[in-house]
């Protein structure tokens, strides 16, 4: 067989083989998707969305929500049974502002969640409260903490809340304005973070962690998030 050499995009080969790109076609230079633009919007009109709100069988705001949530709950496969919450108080605080207390829950079988209960003193009538879920961040060696002000915090969690929020805590800030206010550790973040046997010697006392330790366990911690979301998946 006869070798020849073949000019393309991306360079040059001797095995008759072109290297020449497909084809493209352009797309508006606004467009995130860049040049898979036409192809996306290729495939968005070829389909029927019954469960879109503009489906004319949604008549109002509640029944598209109880539809949606069915479908949701269809799609993601989690259905996990009912389970009794078990709450559990295991420390509480005076803060002189507000008390709270770092309380233990279950959501499922398998998950026992913690939790922080912030009471404001000195309330009045009955107390709303607020769910306040901590950002990402890239962060996961804190979780609820982010949006707490113990008084005392991490230098290196000075700095998120600074380049997060603003310098405040969201939990004081709410507070202040009369809310009763509960922050979880989201999944995957600190207490229920991803740990290896290995991490054991880093101990569970933040306060005594270096800016190495952090950016060492953190790293970790982010470095299995894919695993994570493909593992839970893959179980349902």
């Amino acid at each position: 067989m006869k070798r020849r050499v073949i000019s393309g995009e991306l360079g040059q080969r001797q095995d008759g083989h072109s290297l020449l790109d497909l084809a493209r076609t352009s797309a508006p230079a606004e467009a995130d998707a860049a040049s898979l633009y036409p192809n996306i919007m290729g495939l968005a009109g070829t389909e029927e969305c019954p469960d879109s709100f503009l489906n004319p069988r949604f008549t109002d705001v509640a029944a598209y929500r109880l539809e949606g949530l069915k479908v949701l709950q269809a799609g993601l496969s989690y259905r996990p049974s009912a389970v009794t919450q078990r709450a559990e108080v295991v420390d509480r605080q005076d803060s002189g502002e507000f008390t709270w207390d770092k309380v233990v829950f279950s959501t499922s079988a398998q998950f026992r969640v913690p939790a922080y209960v912030h009471i404001p003193k000195n309330r009045k009538g009955k107390l709303s409260a607020i769910v306040d879920l901590h950002s990402h961040g890239r962060m996961l060696i804190f979780g609820k903490e982010k949006v707490i002000d113990f008084g005392v915090n991490h230098p290196s969690l000075v700095e998120y809340h600074k380049a997060n929020y603003e310098g405040r805590s969201t939990v004081t800030q709410l507070m202040r304005r009369g809310y009763g206010v509960i922050t979880i550790d989201a999944f995957p973040f600190w207490e229920r973070r991803v740990m290896l046997d290995e991490d054991a010697k880093y101990g569970w006392e933040r306060s005594k962690y270096s800016f190495e330790n952090l950016r060492y366990l953190n790293g970790k911690c982010r470095a299995k998030e894919a695993t994570i979301v493909k593992s839970l998946a893959y179980a349902g």
